[in-house]
């Protein structure tokens, strides 16, 4: 009996592994693995296979836009509108919005750059040409000619060209680059504040520098506040920012012919506190941005013919990864792992053309939660 019972455990053990298939690199994009008894090693036979996903897609650059998620939305200065993408994580190419915020109602006047508060789907714009800060709630539905939910503008405001506006949602502060009057503004109550309301305090007067500053990097969990000071070809840096009032210094400033800082256009720090800067024709990168100050040069420099980078506008990191608003060229840029970029590389992609409607793009923001 022990016999036979061992016999008949081994022909099922042999029948068995007859529909064992080893997928090997047969699986593309899919999850690769073993498949047992007639399951689809590369993907579908569920339980029956193991392994993790390879996470390939694939773009085109005749307008694909692969299988990417988030959404992408582009600030246009020449047409006063605003474009939304699906796919931006893989977005490539010729590819038509899949909305445009445009018209009367919207109160679009040369808009600047932007900020997505992404929990709220609620974006902030620096509406240049009519001097006010726009923002519309549930952007994410918005689509043609539809009014902003509320409006920051008149008199008390002393908003005059503004270029760039953060919110600071831990303190509820909304700070504006005022780039008309030379001043950073910050207003009380920053994710409701509207009409014609002045602003709580007022970085302004000669100790703090400001000449055409035209972008703002927040970082909020150490309360400091760098801008791109393009008039004076600077970066300064103002710590303790949510008590900054008045005509007061910067605590340190990055100047100097060894920075290659000729007209910086936009500024932001990574994870790795690596303080980039979107300069005329080049991204710069320098080390240790929390400390930086003086005549300091760039860890690395990407810049040439290769990169297409003409008149940068805003920049935005998402893992890892470098969009740029190309204003010159109308595009969009996307370098990979800029933190180890260097030299005169090609952008990995590039977003542009008649599809896309992007005319003169200034501002840019992500949302990779939707």
């Amino acid at each position: 009996m022990k016999l036979r019972l061992a016999v008949s455990l081994l022909l099922v053990l042999a029948f068995a592994s007859l529909f064992v298939v080893n997928c090997g690199s047969s699986c593309t994009g899919e999850k690769r693995g073993i498949g047992a008894l007639g399951g689809d090693c590369c993907g579908s036979g569920g339980d029956t296979s193991t392994g993790t996903d390879t996470g390939t897609t694939t773009g085109s650059t005749d307008g694909g836009t692969g299988s990417g998620s988030g959404l992408l939305y582009v600030a246009n200065t020449q047409n006063n509108s605003i474009l939304r993408f699906d796919n931006a994580t893989t977005l490539e190419g010729d590819v038509a919005p899949v909305a445009t915020i445009q018209g009367a109602l919207t109160r679009l006047s040369a808009p600047q750059y932007l900020f997505l508060d992404v929990s709220n789907d609620r974006l902030y714009v620096a509406n240049s040409g009519q001097s006010a800060i726009l923002v519309f709630d549930n952007v994410s539905t918005l689509d043609g000619n539809v009014a902003p939910t509320r409006f920051l503008e008149g008199a008390n405001t002393t908003l005059s060209g503004p270029t760039r506006t953060i919110l600071d949602l831990g303190r509820d502060i909304l700070y504006v680059d005022n780039t008309g009057q030379r001043s950073i503004l910050a207003f009380g109550n920053g994710a409701t504040v509207e009409a014609d309301i002045a602003p709580l305090r007022k970085i302004d007067g000669s100790n703090p520098g400001l000449s055409n500053a035209l972008d703002m990097f927040l970082d909020s969990s150490a309360d400091r506040m760098y801008v791109a000071n393009t008039g004076v070809s600077a970066i300064h840096v103002f710590d303790n920012i949510s008590q900054k009032d008045g005509n007061v210094f910067p605590e340190r400033i990055l100047r100097g012919g060894n920075t290659k800082l000729g007209t910086p256009q936009s500024i932001l720090v990574d994870s790795s506190n690596n303080l980039l800067v979107a300069d005329s024709t080049s991204i710069l990168r320098f080390a240790d941005a929390s400390t930086i100050e003086g005549d300091v040069a760039p860890a690395a420099v990407v810049t040439g013919g290769n990169t297409g980078i003409r008149q940068p506008g805003q920049m935005l990191l998402e893992s890892g990864n470098l969009y740029l608003a190309n204003t010159g060229s109308g595009e969009i840029l996307v370098f990979n792992n800029i933190a180890s970029a260097e030299g005169n590389p090609f952008p990995d992609r590039k977003i542009g053309g008649t599809n896309t409607k992007i005319l003169g793009p200034s501002g840019i923001a992500l949302d990779l939660s939707r």
